[in-house]
């Protein structure tokens, strides 16, 4: 609830200008671990109580890691994705001669590992909260390679076929997703999500290989990213509603773009009505942005309809209409998606790049 005191220059809320600035300095503060986190929470509602405004929960672990990064942090990320780097090329060097439950132990000990730093920092509550995400998502990361490669230490992949293969792949990433699920109970870190949203991704694919091996493997492919992109959006809303925005991205971001491209592939293997689909789902998701929770929907939407109205242009008109005609169609259909778009960042009261309202 605002105050009623506004700013004589900017017409804002002074109540909740000063509550957010104020908030931000107390999360600056826990994410350096000098307060405890119930103290945090009872002077964030002690300064609401103060500015009559109501009571808003303390800014999460997301907005705790945002503040804490520091160039120390900078120099700490660039060394671990200097230090993956490295081990990567060096067991892609000597891969092809380890045993199978060599490569196990390869890529399961650092998963592992990095889980245990995860935890032991968390318990202890020492380090930066970047420290914790840092090592929570390499190990989500790993982990449906980790199954995979359990699955596949007894034997041998090249007696596999693409079927048995699928199978493999469905099991490994239900069981990766099952780890990251428990590592963002456990943490509760938003980035967390984004492995996990992936991985829900692949394994739709994957499944849907295995059920449908000698049918038209794009099609079902396709329509599976649709359905799993659907079930991804549904999740970021989910966490929308619970007012975990940051937690919300990854879902809605990788959900469009499943969505999106299974329509587009659901185009260009099917034609007829699912071209129009290709076109009407990325326009309805624009449409749908002028909400703030359907926001993330925005650009992943405009780019495929652009693209699909350029694959369906040069589809059906290149031959009848000409190259030039067709590309003159597909140009002015643009310049339509980007003032819809331009709208639309205008109903959600977005900056523009030139700073002007």
């Amino acid at each position: 609830m605002a105050t009623g005191r506004q700013c004589p220059h900017c017409g804002g809320d002074i109540g909740s200008a000063i509550h957010d600035c104020v908030a931000s300095w107390i999360s600056t503060l826990r994410a350096r671990n000098l307060i405890a986190e119930d103290l945090a929470s009872a002077l964030v509602a002690d300064v609401a109580r103060h500015l009559e405004l109501e009571p808003a929960p303390p800014t999460g672990r997301s907005g705790q890691i945002i503040r804490a990064f520091t160039p120390s942090m900078a120099f700490l990320l660039i060394g671990a994705i200097l230090v993956v780097s490295s081990v990567v090329m060096l067991v892609t060097h000597f891969w092809e001669e380890m045993g199978g439950y060599d490569r196990l132990a390869v890529v399961g000990l650092p998963a592992i590992i990095s889980y245990a730093v995860a935890e032991w920092t968390r318990r202890r509550h020492t380090g930066s909260p970047w420290v914790q995400a840092l090592f929570a998502t390499v190990g989500s990361c790993l982990a449906p390679f980790v199954v995979w490669l359990a699955l596949r230490a007894p034997g041998s992949a090249e007696d596999l076929q693409q079927r048995d293969v699928a199978y493999l792949v469905s099991l490994a990433t239900a069981g990766g997703l099952l780890l990251q699920l428990s590592a963002i109970v456990r943490f509760g870190f938003a980035i967390l999500t984004l492995p996990a949203s992936v991985t829900f991704v692949w394994m739709a694919g994957a499944t849907s290989e295995y059920f449908w091996a000698h049918s038209r493997n794009g099609v079902a492919v396709a329509a599976a990213l649709a359905v799993a992109g659907v079930l991804l959006m549904a999740w970021g809303q989910g966490f929308t509603r619970q007012g975990l925005t940051w937690h919300a991205r990854a879902p809605q971001l990788v959900g469009a773009l499943a969505l999106l491209f299974g329509f587009t592939v659901l185009g260009a293997e099917v034609g007829s009505a699912a071209d129009w689909w290709a076109i009407a789902v990325p326009l309805l998701l624009i449409l749908s942005a002028s909400r703030p929770q359907f926001a993330p929907h925005l650009w992943p939407a405009a780019v495929f309809l652009v693209i699909n109205i350029f694959r369906i242009g040069l589809e059906r008109f290149a031959d009848s209409a000409g190259l030039p005609v067709t590309v003159l169609l597909c140009g002015l259909a643009s310049m339509a998606v980007g003032y819809v778009v331009h709208r639309v960042r205008r109903e959600l009261g977005l900056p523009r790049s030139d700073g002007q309202d």
